[in-house]
């Protein structure tokens, strides 16, 4: 009797023990499943996604705007005025006038200084202004280098125009931050002709410019830029003769 009770116990425990190790096992599978390459909450919210969404967010420029309604950019002043017209934030004029006047940046009479700056304050607010409107703009990247062409992708490789890039002049610290320049990683050009006289005058180190046609779509209050972005770009030889565009 004594050894059937014995039996019965370890046959109990044997199954207590075994139904411990299943839920272990099912706990592991779990486990295993959120390690997956499936998406969950966790990768929605990572850094990367919010960037991602918050680019997915911004306002897009129409693709059939006539190129001739780009303004053309030529200092980065012009684009602290954009930098305003898209922020909330209030004017610092200060801030503006150091950059866009010369005489206002080099004035130690502080009375000198107010005198300027209430002379040149109605320009500024004109500019910011014209600014609001005039979103569609474009820059011409100066010596703007490819790579080599490459015959399996047919096309030209360029890295200096890309979602880490920005572009301004020295004049000031305000710069055009590219959100889509990733998409113009590869210059495709599948005409022959016209790859071989690229490949020419880039083998030859001879001048290559590039247009880059961008919209305005809104400005990074943790950055001085202006979120662009890029429409078309057109490559063209020292005398403006267009080459290539995409």
């Amino acid at each position: 009797m004594k050894n059937t009770k014995k039996s019965l116990l370890l046959i109990c425990s044997i199954a207590f023990i075994a139904g411990l190790v299943g839920c272990s096992k099912k706990d592991d599978t779990s486990n295993a499943s959120d390690k997956s390459g499936t998406p969950n909450l966790a990768d929605a919210m990572s850094q990367k996604g919010q960037e991602q969404a918050a680019i997915s967010a911004l306002p897009k420029g129409d693709a059939s705007t006539p190129l001739n309604q780009y303004k053309e950019l030529t200092s980065g002043n012009e684009i602290m005025f954009a930098y305003y017209a898209l922020s909330s934030l209030p004017t610092d004029y200060d801030k503006v006038l150091s950059s866009y006047s010369q005489d206002y940046r080099g004035a130690s009479d502080e009375f000198k200084k107010q005198d300027i700056l209430k002379a040149l304050k109605p320009k500024v607010d004109q500019e910011i202004t014209a600014a609001k409107t005039a979103r569609y703009l474009k820059i011409t990247w100066g010596r703007f280098n490819l790579d080599k062409y490459d015959f399996q992708a047919k096309g030209f490789p360029q890295s200096h125009l890309s979602n880490n890039s920005n572009f301004g002049w020295n004049d000031s610290n305000y710069r055009l931050a590219f959100t889509n320049a990733d998409n113009f990683k590869i210059f495709k050009v599948e005409d022959e002709a016209k790859a071989r006289l690229i490949e020419e005058k880039r083998s030859k180190y001879e001048q290559l410019d590039l247009v880059v046609y961008v919209y305005a779509q809104d400005a990074d209050l943790n950055e001085t830029h202006v979120k662009a972005q890029v429409m078309k770009v057109s490559l063209q030889d020292k005398h403006g003769t267009e080459l290539f565009s995409q």
